[in-house]
């Protein structure tokens, strides 16, 4: 049976997990119909076991079989020639296939070392945005601070502004009572010296 990616997806199969595989050069059918893509059974089951199993379990159980499967069915009409060609063809295929294994190592290699950086170079990032809340914070609380010392400054001035204030209308009112009480005194004593 044949299945598009649509046909993929009812069965469970996203666009990724097939981008995924192409990706990793899994042998799946190459055949194409009207510019799109069409798979079969046995590509179906591929797909299936990578959703299940992933890529390790997929690479060092499936894809190694069909591959050797293949290159195997390859070689099946030369087994009836001498010997020494299939010991050949057999150690041609043991070393491509180790050459194969090799390359997928340094793939994971690369990968695995690509991901370790860029994990570190986010730890990193998060290290130093830790380190500048913290500094923001302290910076807060240091505004804070200075704020609440403005304010018992001004306070401590409108205080003594405000007793500076009473004080003058109380010595106001003292001048004002004395100068009263001395021009009434001066003028008894005018009317006195006048009057009497």
């Amino acid at each position: 049976m044949e299945y598009s990616i649509k046909d993929l997806n009812q069965q469970g199969i996203s666009k990724t997990l097939v981008y995924e595989i192409l990706k990793n050069s899994f042998p799946v059918s190459s055949i194409f119909l009207k510019n799109k893509r069409i798979f079969n059974d046995s590509d179906l089951k591929l797909f299936l076991f990578f959703k299940e199993n992933w890529l390790d379990k997929t690479i060092s159980a499936y894809w190694i079989l069909k591959q050797k499967n293949e290159l195997l069915n390859n070689i099946k009409p030369f087994k009836n020639i001498e010997k020494p060609f299939l010991n050949n063809n057999e150690n041609s295929f043991n070393k491509t296939l180790l050459d194969e294994i090799n390359k997928i190592k340094k793939q994971f290699e690369e990968k695995e070392n690509s991901l370790k950086t860029e994990i570190e170079q986010k730890n990193k990032i998060i290290e130093i945005k830790e380190e500048q809340n913290q500094k923001y914070a302290l910076l807060k609380m240091e505004e804070k601070k200075e704020k609440e010392d403005w304010i018992k400054k001004y306070d401590a001035i409108n205080e003594e502004k405000n007793k500076w204030i009473k004080n003058f209308y109380s010595l106001k009112t003292y001048l004002i009572v004395f100068i009263f009480l001395f021009l009434l005194s001066v003028t008894l004593l005018v009317v006195k010296i006048f009057f009497v």
